[in-house]
């Protein structure tokens, strides 16, 4: 069950938001060293805010649906995707549709950003950060949550827009982590 917060933050913004339960989504194991080449590949998709502060539900959309079509299909895809935040740093994100170590199929997803200190601004404060986290299930989901606070999944064959659904992005045990 996702907290009314998280589910309003990912209506309004599109962003990719941490379930009640982010506690448990701990880093998983790295995504092997992979070949570009090998992969079928969209991006970099750079998602810049409007000058509303909004961002690009559409464009967000498009993501969504490419990652869908390819997550069902079970094509080993890459999603390279670069967003910023509100002060402008930069967080790159890579999102690997392919099989484990052990051949099962997982949604495998790699953040690179760099922390700023802005109290001080001396360079030498600069870190570099990567964060990896992987899941084993994704599904569609409606945008709002049915009348008992739970997710209501969408069947496999039905079309529909990516700005209409969410991503339910669970783990190994078909737990909802998070939402994109």
């Amino acid at each position: 069950m996702r907290p009314l917060s998280s589910l309003i933050a990912v209506l309004l913004c599109g962003a990719l938001t941490w379930a009640q339960n982010a506690s448990e989504l701990v880093p998983s194991e790295r995504p092997p060293l992979h070949d570009p080449e090998a992969y079928e590949t969209l991006g970099p998709v750079e998602v810049k805010r409007n000058p509303d502060l909004t961002l690009p539900v559409e464009k967000i959309g498009k993501m969504r649906e490419w990652l869908w079509e390819h997550w069902s299909g079970r094509r080993t895809s890459l999603l390279i995707e670069i967003r910023y935040s509100y002060e402008g740093d930069r967080i790159s994100s890579f999102w690997y549709i392919e099989r484990n170590e052990q051949g099962r199929w997982r949604l495998a997803v790699k953040y690179e950003r760099l922390l700023v200190n802005r109290q001080h601004p001396d360079p030498n404060c600069e870190r570099f950060k990567e964060d990896f986290h992987a899941f084993y299930d994704v599904v569609r989901t409606e945008l709002q949550l049915d009348k008992n606070g739970n997710s209501k999944v969408i069947p496999e064959g039905e079309a529909r827009a990516g700005s209409k659904y969410l991503l339910s992005l669970r783990d190994a045990n078909g737990k909802e982590l998070t939402v994109f």
